[in-house]
């Protein structure tokens, strides 16, 4: 999947989150074979401490249905997750249904993991975990084994890392697994709230800016209009080739985000 993500940390109207992702749904550079998106969209938002999750599979504007289906845009949230899709072939036949779109939701053990990816995970299939469950398992739809999307694997097996390891070995160990050219991110919810961001190898790209308690990642620089208050700290060009994963630790009080923090993980 050749993809555009979305996180917005420290408060944002749903309006202005969705016009980022209306503007990276049909971004496409000179010589770039495809738009970032266009073949879906779906969005995930915190309103009075409850996520609110909505998707949309193929139409000729999708984050325009997206925004229709929410309705209220004026919600301003301190969480926004957002994907704009473009199938990879091996997934085309999922492109008319919502359970194509991200971010992806595991909730599956005694905590929550969403996620949002671009690229293609190339063992997927064996990184799967037969007793979880996976919203996008439609052999019905998807012939070939093991009929699921790549990209909902890493929720899962996120889950799984973390169960087993705590959260900052389980996300490196994470990080070490997942083989192919991908970027995702991760938001995970337990004692409190933990933000992973990955990029292996050559994506569309990533761009993140962090301020005070405060941070947006995306895969187009174009798409957005950052606050004066924050500073570009992450700048990965389409098929510029790259390793890279932060991860954060933060709380939200009285709807606003705080103590947002680096859990000083080391990057290359």
């Amino acid at each position: 999947m050749n993809c555009g993500l979305l996180i917005w940390l420290g408060g944002v109207k749903l309006a202005e989150g969705l016009n980022v992702l209306s503007r990276m749904e049909f971004h496409k550079y000179p010589g770039e074979p495809s738009p970032v998106g266009g073949d879906g969209a779906a969005i995930l938002y915190l309103k009075d401490g409850v996520f609110h999750l909505a998707k949309v599979g193929y139409s000729s504007k999708p984050t325009e249905a997206l925004a229709e289906k929410i309705g209220d845009l004026t919600i301003h949230t301190p969480v926004l997750l957002g994907h704009v899709r473009r199938a990879s072939q091996n997934f085309k036949k999922s492109i008319p249904y919502p359970w194509g779109a991200q971010p992806y939701c595991c909730s599956c053990l005694r905590f929550k993991v969403f996620s949002i990816h671009n690229g293609f995970i190339q063992n997927y299939a064996e990184l799967r975990l037969k007793e979880h469950h996976y919203e996008s398992y439609q052999p019905k739809v998807l012939d070939e084994p093991p009929h699921f999307i790549d990209s909902e694997v890493i929720p899962h097996k996120c889950a799984e890392l973390v169960e087993k390891y705590g959260v900052k070995k389980g996300f490196e160990r994470l990080f070490e697994i997942v083989k192919g050219n991908s970027t995702w991110i991760v938001l995970l919810i337990r004692d409190c709230f933990y933000l992973g961001i990955f990029h292996k190898g050559k994506t569309r790209g990533l761009h993140v800016y962090e301020g005070r308690n405060s941070l947006i990642a995306v895969t187009r620089s174009e798409a957005l209009i950052p606050p004066k208050n924050l500073k570009k700290i992450v700048e990965i060009e389409w098929r510029e080739e790259a390793e890279l994963f932060l991860t954060y630790r933060f709380k939200i009080k009285d709807g606003n985000i705080s103590s947002l923090a680096s859990m000083d993980v080391n990057n290359s």
